[in-house]
């Protein structure tokens, strides 16, 4: 018989999908003797939280698959499929107490979200079997004598959240080597997102001079045109270590800046140089008095050295950043205020006691 014809399409309904995966992040962060604020910034834990509720990478989704990693993937080091964020310790001292970095970490997400911290010779993308230990690089060896002799430990290294759930991870380090070391340590969200933590820290040798930097970039705040007076600004130089430091700010690039300024002091540093005592802290003073709404960069050599003399001081640059703005543009300043407080989680979540446990 004659086939009936088909009438127009229909629509019977819309559809729509959203696909999510497990979603952690560090919600605060401590260290005792470390303010919260230097901390959150040393620790780079507003970059890591930025990457872990980023988008999935192409090697993320392939990992989340039911296919899996390919071969090719298995032999790639971590670090050029992964994100890697620097997580700088301040140093500590040759037998001296063991440090630990308290980390809280929050499933943000709507789903369960099974977590892993994994050592560089247990992430799931490692070498091969037929690789044998003498084929290792000299990196790749220090990195398990790291992990053998516990210098660098994570505890715990696994566990399941449900939303809104708390994790407490201590990222420990022990002083039992004068040396400077990095361990990094692959944060694994199942079908989500992985991260390296490179964690960094130094053992200091008895009487060794060394001035820790959390930051080679000193960015002083928006600071408004026409002022009777210039604004002050402070760089904290701690010294961590067991012996009096001497240090000189070199400002020659500071001298040429005000000489193209018609010889007006826009930066200047009255205080260039001193002596910063064992486990103080030297307050060098920056007066900035802008001239244009621009900012100003300038590249400062520093040298430091044990103020004895004995051996010869090394030389460190500082990025220095100073902006000027127009006071009737009040946007500057209150987009420098919200950059500034997303470096540091609102309110304090951790105890301090739980901080200043050994």
């Amino acid at each position: 018989g004659a086939r009936a014809s088909l009438g127009p399409p229909v629509q019977l309904g819309l559809v729509r999908a959203r696909a999510e995966y497990p979603l952690l992040q560090l919600v605060d962060a401590r260290l005792a003797g470390v303010s919260q604020e230097t901390l959150w910034g040393q620790l780079g834990l507003a970059e890591a939280n930025a990457e872990l509720r980023s988008l999935l990478g192409e090697a993320e989704k392939l990992l989340a698959s039911e296919q899996g990693a390919p071969p090719e993937m298995q032999l790639a080091p971590a670090n050029s499929l992964f994100r890697s964020v620097d997580v700088n310790l301040p140093p500590g001292h040759l037998g001296g107490r063991d440090q630990a970095v308290l980390l809280l970490m929050r499933n943000t997400g709507s789903l369960p979200a099974k977590w892993s911290i994994k050592y560089p010779n247990e992430a799931d993308l490692q070498l091969p079997h037929w690789v044998d230990a003498a084929e290792l690089s000299p990196e790749e060896l220090k990195q398990g004598m790291l992990v053998d002799r516990g210098i660098f430990t994570a505890h715990p290294r696994k566990g399941e959240l449900a939303p809104g759930a708390d994790a407490l991870i201590t990222i420990g380090m022990s002083h039992v080597a004068a040396d400077e070391f990095e361990l990094p340590l692959l944060l694994v969200v199942e079908s989500g997102k992985r991260l390296i933590l490179n964690v960094r820290g130094r053992t200091l040798a008895p009487r060794e001079p060394y001035l820790h930097l959390p930051s080679r970039e000193l960015l002083l705040g928006p600071t408004p045109l026409g002022l009777p007076k210039p604004h002050r600004h402070t760089l904290e130089l701690p010294n961590w270590s067991d012996v009096p430091l001497a240090y000189e700010l070199d400002t020659g690039l500071l001298a040429t800046l005000n000489e193209h300024n018609f010889g007006f002091d826009v930066l200047s540093c009255a205080e260039p140089r001193g002596v910063i005592p064992p486990g103080g802290t030297a307050r060098i003073p920056f007066a900035f008095q802008p001239l244009e709404a621009r900012e100003y960069t300038l590249a400062v050599p520093l040298r430091v050295g044990d103020a004895d003399g004995r051996e010869e001081p090394t030389t460190r640059v500082l990025r220095l950043k100073a902006l000027g703005h127009d006071p009737a543009d009040g946007s500057i300043p209150a987009a420098h205020e919200a950059a500034r407080l997303a470096l540091a989680p609102p309110f304090q979540q951790i105890a301090m006691a739980e901080a200043e446990q050994p």
